[in-house]
């Protein structure tokens, strides 16, 4: 699932965004949010499939070494990586077949970026210890795939740009990428490896639509019982240290006091304040913590957070 901060930021920046402009459609903006999760899959997607594809090259390098593109032969390729299990349940899955036809994926990868990454992957020393080990356990071929998309994909100037071109998210959501990638594919194992798809991908869409879009229009809804709790608390500050960054972050905060039960609240305190640090004033973060301190004690003391769950109910 993408990470509930990145969603938090959504949230916030689509918040802004509607208010920027009361002209601006509800339902346009909530269609943004949901292409936002949209693209984000897609370009998680599109991240693993250059793995995929620049471990497969080696198939292609085969023939050209036997000499089906080129007149001379250069030597004999290693199968191995073709061979990795993990290679092989990527190409055997035909919902992540489905989902690169889906997004058009194959159509926006350059197979001479391909090909030069397979070069300098070939090159590499890890790599030439993968080929020559004489009995490699499944956590080898787990590792080597792992190095090729830390290695090889992600240090790529090549890939860089071209996901710069393609995805206008990418400088913000590519960190979120890197890290789910590379804990799914250390979750995988020999027994799940038939359902890779739903090991890699499942986690990641309607989890994260429904928690942005609820967080997002449950806000907005109810800005007016939100600033019924703030106005109080806020009557001794100067109007202009009040950012409309700030307050929006205040409202969204509320939001997940009130509105959502599973979310604990020093969870929701330290998450907005770790976002007012990036995104608002050097002031901002012991504002946002002063005020929602306050309120959080204000909504208990009222009876309106009702937290359930284990560790959920303690403040």
């Amino acid at each position: 699932m993408i990470s509930r901060r990145l969603l938090r930021i959504k949230a916030l920046q689509t918040i802004y965004n509607l208010k920027q402009d009361e002209g601006n459609n509800m339902v346009s903006i909530e269609k943004n949010l949901s292409l936002f999760i949209d693209n984000f899959y897609s370009a998680y997607i599109h991240t693993l499939y250059y793995v995929f594809k620049t471990s497969k090259f080696a198939e292609k390098d085969q023939e050209i070494q036997a000499g089906k593109l080129l007149e001379e032969k250069r030597g004999s390729v290693s199968t191995k990586l073709l061979e990795n299990p993990v290679i092989q349940a990527l190409s055997d899955s035909k919902s992540l077949e489905n989902d690169i036809e889906k997004y058009k994926i194959h159509l926006r990868i350059n197979d001479d970026d391909i090909h030069k990454m397979y070069q300098k992957m070939v090159s590499k020393d890890y790599y030439q210890n993968y080929l020559v080990e004489k009995e490699s356990k499944f956590e080898s071929h787990q590792k080597m795939v792992i190095y090729v998309l830390n290695k090889v994909v992600l240090r790529s100037a090549l890939f860089k740009s071209a996901m710069d071109d393609l995805y206008i998210t990418w400088r913000d959501d590519r960190e979120q990428i890197f890290k789910h990638l590379n804990e799914r594919l250390r979750r995988v194992r020999p027994k799940n490896l038939e359902h890779i798809w739903k090991e890699l991908f499942e986690p990641i869409g309607k989890k994260s639509s429904d928690f942005v879009q609820h967080l997002f229009s449950t806000t907005v809804q109810n800005m007016q019982e939100f600033q019924d709790v703030l106005s109080p608390l806020l009557k001794n500050w100067d109007p202009e240290r009040l950012t409309k960054v700030d307050m929006y972050i205040l409202n969204l905060a509320l939001c997940e006091f009130i509105y959502f039960p599973n979310i604990p609240v020093k969870v929701t305190i330290n998450e907005y304040i770790e976002i007012a640090k990036v995104y608002s004033t050097n002031e901002s973060k012991d504002f946002i913590n002063g005020v929602l301190d306050r309120a959080m004690k204000k909504l208990k003391n009222d009876g309106r957070i009702n937290k359930s769950g284990r560790g959920l109910v303690e403040f």
